[in-house]
C-alpha cells in the first residue's frame, strides 16, 4: 500500500481531515482528484469508483477496512462478488467468514491459492503456499482444469 493511500484512509476510517497529494478526507468523505469515492453513511461505509476504473482509484479503495477490489478481463469484484462501480454499501458485498470472498485464484476442486502473496496464507480461505508445489503437481496431470 502506498503511503499516500495509508494516510488519506486512516484519516478518513478516523473521521478526521487529511490531504494528501490528490487525495482528500473530510472524514466523512474520500476523494480522489475531487471525485467522491467512499462515504460514510449511517455508520456503513459505501463506495464508489465513480466512473474511473483506475489502478489509483482501487488502489485507495482497497486501502479501507472490509474492501477488497480484484480485477480480472476488465471486471471489478468486491469482496469476491461482481461490481459495476456505483455506490454501494461495503456490508452488502460481505461474505461469511466461512466462506472464500475470492482471491481469483480458485479453481473448482483445487485448493485456494494467492496470485499476489506467496508464502502468505490467505486471508480469505486460510490456504498458505505449503499447498502450491502438490496443486502444480495435480494440475500437470490433469487433476484440475481452469
Amino acid at each position: 500500500m502506498r503511503k499516500v493511500t495509508q494516510l488519506v484512509c486512516t484519516a478518513f476510517e478516523g473521521k478526521y481531515l487529511k490531504s494528501v497529494g490528490n487525495s482528500h478526507t473530510d472524514g466523512e468523505t474520500l476523494y480522489l482528484h475531487g471525485n467522491a469515492i467512499a462515504q460514510w453513511r449511517d455508520g456503513d461505509l459505501f463506495i464508489t469508483n465513480a466512473g474511473w476504473a483506475s489502478v489509483t482509484t482501487k488502489e485507495r479503495l482497497n486501502g479501507l477496512d472490509g474492501v477488497s477490489i480484484n480485477q480480472k478481463d476488465y471486471t471489478w469484484y468486491l469482496n469476491g462478488k461482481q461490481w459495476n462501480g456505483e455506490w454501494v454499501s461495503v456490508h452488502d458485498f460481505t461474505t461469511p467468514d466461512s466462506e472464500c470472498n475470492g482471491c481469483n485464484m480458485h479453481i473448482e476442486g483445487a485448493p485456494a491459492l494467492s496470485r499476489y502473496n506467496h508464502g502468505d496464507i490467505c486471508s480469505r480461505c486460510g490456504v498458505g503456499e505449503a499447498l502450491l508445489g502438490d496443486f502444480i503437481t495435480q494440475r500437470r496431470a490433469g487433476a484440475y482444469s481452469r
